[in-house]
């Protein structure tokens, strides 16, 4: 069980990972529009919540992209 824990942990740092100006794949997923990478990136542990250099959020850039985000409250 432990073995199975660590394995998640490590994904879920993998997906939160920042990259220049600390944006995460799911920034990079918002810009581009493609929602259904959104999706799933949220699903498998992506933080909606954290803020790039400029103090914006994954929906910030979305928001800008026009892209439309449904981010789901009983995922979390």
């Amino acid at each position: 069980m432990a073995e199975i824990l660590s394995d998640k942990r490590v994904a879920e740092a993998k997906i939160n990972a920042r990259a220049d100006h600390h944006l995460t794949p799911l920034f990079l997923a918002t810009c581009r529009g493609t929602s259904k990478l959104i999706f799933t990136l949220y699903e498998k542990g992506a933080k909606a919540e954290v803020l790039d250099s400029d103090n914006k959020s994954p929906l910030h850039f979305a928001a800008s992209a026009g892209t439309y985000i449904f981010f789901p409250s009983h995922m979390r």
